[in-house]
């Protein structure tokens, strides 16, 4: 259901037009105050033109090269700006690690050839961000003031950026005193999963499923009134005025004993969708509930995104996924089935119809060639090239080709 590029060379436009238009409506939120139901609110859920056009940008390198190049000019500038908008100055672990991920899903879409020099700089570029960032966004979001003004707040992250081995320290300690509590605490001292260990605690969901469903079997189940509230929640809030918002990570993890501090209503704890199912309806939830609501996702989002490699819009269901699908819990489908998909077609038919025409108008139509280095109209001959004799003649996508065992030893 998604639109296509009438040519690579409107993806590239795309891509342009994403950074432009990314980059405003972020420093605008960045600046506003965001009230609940408002048009601003409604922004901040819809806009992903960045991301969109990082994915849209690698794709076309890629088909453009032959393989050869994944970067350009436009990708560079929207991976620093993620990276220093969305993660440096948010303090958000999800934001530093953005850029590299669109790198990834559109890199693996194309069935591009990563370099050893590539693997090394990502390895790298990974190790550095858990070892140094990871303290820096979790001290720095702790630290965190309502109301701070945009100059005071890059004032607090240029001056946290200088102490990192500090934080670094400071984090560990921290760490270390939240094991000893937990292994300590009364109700939590027989779980398995109680000894730290940095980043990867974000990176698998066993040690709080581990808390969630022994608390399933000792002390019963919750019952699906989540499950119930996440359907009411898709009513908009311009439609029911003062919707309640309520946080089932923060309740579960009170209920559970992991947060002690009874005026503690912000603190969220991710669970995957099947711990929480167990939690809610133990067998009933995992046998039952989780499958419908997997399969209603499936079809929602295989109707309307199909094929990526057709169109890279479904690409940006991909990118989403890698953060809200594993630590979303059960509400995760009804909102990639609802708001992300809404999402996919604002940004989707707005980067095909009206943001190459931006981008016409912010390069310059003669001067986009020589300047942004743009000549998708005379690909290199490669395996991802389109092949195109006229700027805007229509090309047919060309699918990666899939390998298949021939059953011959050569």
């Amino acid at each position: 259901m998604l639109p296509k590029f009438k040519s690579d060379v409107d993806m590239y436009r795309a891509s342009v037009g994403c950074l432009i238009v990314g980059a405003i409506v972020q420093l605008i939120l960045m600046t506003a105050t965001i009230e609940a139901g408002s048009a601003l609110s409604a922004l901040a859920q819809l806009n992903n033109f960045l991301a969109l056009g990082m994915l849209l940008g690698v794709t076309y390198e890629i088909r453009r090269s032959g393989g050869r190049r994944s970067m350009n000019i436009p990708t560079w500038l929207i991976g620093v700006f993620l990276f220093l908008g969305n993660g440096i100055h948010s303090y958000s672990k999800s934001g530093m690690f953005a850029p590299f991920a669109g790198w990834i899903v559109a890199a693996a879409a194309q069935r591009y050839k990563v370099s050893l020099l590539q693997i090394a700089t990502l390895g790298l570029s990974f190790v550095f961000i858990s070892y140094y960032l990871v303290p820096y966004c979790q001290i720095g979001r702790s630290s965190m003031v309502e109301g701070t003004s945009l100059s005071q707040s890059v004032q607090t992250n240029i001056a946290y950026l200088s102490r990192l081995p500090e934080l670094h320290k400071l984090y560990e300690a921290n760490q270390f005193d939240a094991a000893l509590n937990t292994r300590q605490s009364e109700t939590l001292s027989f779980l398995y999963y109680d000894r730290p260990h940095g980043l990867m605690d974000r990176l698998q969901m066993i040690g709080p499923d581990d808390s969630i469903i022994d608390a399933a079997e000792s002390g019963g189940t919750f019952g699906i009134l989540p499950t119930i509230m996440n359907f009411e929640n898709l009513i908009p809030h311009f439609i029911w005025k003062g919707k309640p918002t309520i946080s089932f990570g923060n309740v579960y993890a009170h209920e559970i004993g992991l947060i002690t501090n009874d005026d503690d209503k912000t603190t969220g704890i991710s669970f995957s969708a099947s711990g929480d199912l167990y939690y809610q309806a133990k067998w009933v939830g995992i046998l039952v509930m989780l499958p419908c609501l997997a399969l209603m996702f499936f079809f929602i989002g295989d109707s309307v995104c199909g094929d990526p490699r057709e169109s890279p819009l479904g690409l940006l269901a991909v990118f989403t996924a890698l953060h809200s699908a594993p630590e979303g819990m059960s509400g995760v489908f009804l909102s990639m089935s609802t708001i992300m998909i809404a999402q996919i077609y604002f940004v989707g038919w707005t980067s095909v119809y009206l943001l190459p025409r931006l981008a016409e108008i912010f390069m310059g139509r003669g001067k986009q060639q020589s300047n942004w280095n743009l000549r998708g109209n005379v690909p290199t001959p490669g395996r991802f090239a389109t092949v195109q004799s006229e700027e805007d003649r229509p090309a047919p996508a060309v699918l990666p080709p899939v390998y298949r065992w021939s059953g011959r030893s050569s």
